[in-house]
């Protein structure tokens, strides 16, 4: 894959913050009491385990993307600019990886929408934001996080 001849996808059927995994669904819920995301494992006869746990402000939504046990979270406000991703290994719960992406960047605004989703192509992270303020694509490497690219587009 040539990461700069990736182009800007999105799928409206896709959940953002539900994914299934080896016969469990795994859920991200935020409290915005306590402003706590968690992410729930939940078999086919309703069992739950906390995988994951984290105090979030401004986090209240999430994109799961699973895959060889490495779950990777893609955290983001609806209504604020931004996302950070975390890579979790869901055998474990414990954090391989995490990044804050550099998105569309600072952006004067008061109301806005942002909504991400995420896909492993050829072996790369590659993170789709669609924001108010615009729409952009970021790369990942899988393995560590470090970025690959950050490519920014007009709306």
């Amino acid at each position: 894959m040539e990461a700069e001849n990736v182009k800007w996808q999105w799928d409206e059927t896709k959940l953002n913050n539900t994914v299934l995994y080896k016969g469990f669904q795994f859920i991200y819920t935020y409290n915005e009491i306590t402003y706590t995301g968690e992410i729930k494992q939940v078999d086919s006869s309703g069992n739950v385990l906390k995988v994951w746990e984290r105090k979030e402000i401004y986090t209240d939504s999430a994109f799961l993307l699973i895959e060889n046990d490495k779950l990777y979270i893609g955290l983001f406000s609806g209504n604020s600019t931004g996302c950070k991703i975390i890579a979790l290994d869901v055998a474990f719960g414990q954090i391989i990886w995490e990044r804050q992406l550099n998105g569309l960047g600072s952006v004067g605004h008061s109301r806005y929408s942002n909504r991400v989703q995420m896909q492993l192509i050829d072996e790369k992270l590659v993170v789709f934001g669609w924001e108010s303020g615009g729409k952009y694509i970021e790369i990942l490497d899988p393995k560590d996080g470090n970025l690959i690219l950050n490519k920014k587009m007009n709306s």
